[in-house]
């Protein structure tokens, strides 16, 4: 977007957007269907499960192995 007359700010461009928006100017991007956004949280869980198992075993490690 280019500012015009007005100074660019974060909360002028917020406002130009939700306008386009409301019109139907603009449409939403990536919005997954329902199953793909919870199989998304499902991984996404998994994998900080994971990565907090990984730091909880390194210390062991690092004793017996150290």
């Amino acid at each position: 977007m280019k500012a015009y007359s007005y100074k660019k700010t974060d909360k002028i461009d917020s406002e130009f957007i939700a306008q386009l928006a409301l019109n139907n100017m603009v449409k939403p991007s990536r919005v997954f269907p329902k199953l793909h956004r919870e199989f998304r949280s499902y991984v996404r869980l998994r994998h900080n499960l994971v990565r907090k198992r990984t730091d909880i075993k390194n210390p062991g490690s690092d004793v017996f192995c150290g």
